[in-house]
């Protein structure tokens, strides 16, 4: 009984490998191209192919992964790089944002200060904020760590405002607003408005925000205030293999947190690991690179033409949420990854003031796409009918950038220049803007005259610069002059079609 049962696994053995020599020996095609099997398995050349594709795949998702740590990295380099801002510094924009700066989501109608603070090396740290200022400070993965103003804590009447680092377990001071952050570095972004036209009353408030660790409260050092005046400033995530670098040094001074341990697994092939020196061999090297320019369309497609359920604001509308996550990243299941895209390709800083609906007080961020398949950014300020003096009009204010869609290449002279700039000079283009005035007919015609919707006052824009500025303001001209003549018949002589 036992040899027959012997034979028969034998012959078994010897069907099964015939089998799969005459099944599975040859090339078998998939989407990325022949592979060749020699006895069911992949052959030695194959092997390499499919390793290369891993990592690629790999990477590509990384680069989407990393988006929002990347762009803080990218600002807290260039602030030091173009502007000599330390950590602790109070970098100050003495003035309205000119296009010589190339930030994300930097408007010309707001006065900036931006503080960085490395918590790894400095422990816990302050920072004093007076009456007047307003923002959020956030982690480098641009979650909201506390809030300033109306939102936070201080109530709006400013207040010391006490920073611990990852896994802080000393003591806390009384007469601190603690607030603990998930990662080593910090960044505070403060605003201050202009009242009548005072500049300067708004430029003096940010210039006395303090920073200094707490190890030397009973002694604070002098806060050092750089003032941009009219440097330039290029925050920009470089593109290409630099984007790696920089993802490379964001990561090495960060906690792993549980969250993100797929990803460094992921990355660990591709010569980026954490407490190693980031020196890839010429086969990761030219990896990083074709998945960074991949990593980028995919990227920016996530952000322009977004596929969540969440993104529609206006049930039959062509308006969009610039913000469809929740602060903090997390939903019910799953960490926000396509949100968090969304939103931090385009934009920089989070807070949880963005997205309250409370008129008065609160803000939506908005945008829609023109019929000339471009996107447009907007933030929408929600006023009362008592704070805006006429019911239910709002303000739409340019915040954000207008993006050409890259499968609109009507003269084909995009590639290369709006969609991909490879130089320093080209995303400072890409990312430039200028404002102008377009008709309030339109917009109200976009956004709709339901009477539960808010109203349209004005709409500024805000577009890129660069050799297509040009070319996008003609045609802009051309498309309002067209929408003015439809909409003379009727608008009639009613006041609010004009501007």
């Amino acid at each position: 009984m036992r040899s027959f049962i012997v034979a028969v696994a034998a012959a078994a053995l010897v069907v099964g490998t015939a089998s799969a020599e005459d099944v599975l020996t040859g090339p078998v095609e998939t989407r990325i191209g022949p592979l060749e099997l020699q006895g069911g398995y992949p052959s030695a050349k194959s092997v390499g192919k499919l390793y290369d594709e891993i990592d690629f795949q790999r990477a590509t998702q990384a680069y989407i992964w990393a988006t929002p740590l990347v762009a803080m990295e990218a600002l807290r380099s260039a602030n030091a790089r173009d502007w000599g801002v330390d950590y602790n510094d109070v970098g100050l924009v003495d003035g309205y944002t000119t296009p010589v700066v190339s930030a994300l989501t930097g408007n010309n109608t707001t006065i900036y200060a931006g503080v960085f603070t490395d918590l790894e090396r400095d422990g816990p740290v302050v920072i004093d904020s007076p009456v007047g200022v307003y923002g959020v400070i956030d982690d480098f993965w641009q979650r909201p760590v506390v809030e300033v103003g109306p939102f936070g804590p201080d109530k709006g009447k400013g207040g010391k405002f006490l920073l611990l680092p990852p896994g802080y377990d000393g003591p806390v001071p009384d007469g601190y607003l603690a607030a603990r952050s998930k990662t080593n570095k910090t960044m505070f972004i403060g605003r201050a408005f202009v009242k009548d036209g005072d500049i300067k009353s708004a430029v003096d408030t940010l210039a006395r925000i303090k920073v200094y660790p707490l190890s030397r409260a009973s002694h604070p050092p002098e806060t050092r205030v750089v003032r941009a005046g009219d440097q330039s400033l290029n925050s920009i995530a470089p593109k290409g293999f630099g984007y790696w670098q920089f993802l490379s040094d964001a990561l090495d001074k960060e906690p792993v947190e549980e969250r993100d341990r797929f990803f460094h697994a992921m990355l660990k092939p591709l010569g980026i690991e954490k407490g190693k020196a980031f020196k890839p061999d010429d086969r990761q090297k030219k990896i990083l690179t074709e998945a960074a320019d991949v990593g980028f369309l995919m990227a920016q497609t996530l952000s322009m033409a977004p596929r969540l359920e969440s993104a529609r604001s206006y049930p039959g509308t062509h308006w969009e949420w610039v913000l469809t996550l929740d602060p903090s990243q997390e939903a019910p299941g799953y960490t926000q990854l396509d949100e968090r895209t969304d939103y931090t390709f385009e934009a920089i800083t989070i807070a949880e003031g963005m997205i309250k609906k409370i008129p008065g007080a609160g803000s939506q961020y908005e945008r829609g796409k023109r019929p000339e398949r471009r996107l447009v950014g907007w933030r929408l300020d929600l006023h009362s009918a008592r704070s805006a003096g006429r019911s239910r009009e709002g303000v739409l204010g340019s915040h954000g950038l207008r993006r050409a869609d890259p499968l609109d290449d009507q003269d084909g002279d995009n590639e290369g220049r709006r969609v991909q700039p490879r130089q320093a000079e080209e995303q400072r283009g890409r990312f430039g803007r200028r404002s102008f005035r377009a008709e309030a007919a339109e917009r109200r015609r976009q956004l709709g005259q339901d009477a539960a919707r808010p109203r349209l006052v004005r709409v500024l824009p805000m577009v890129w610069s660069d050799g297509e500025i040009l070319r996008q303001e003609l045609g802009a001209a051309r498309h309002r002059e067209e929408r003015m003549s439809d909409n003379r018949a009727e608008c009639g002589s009613r006041l609010r079609c004009s501007m």
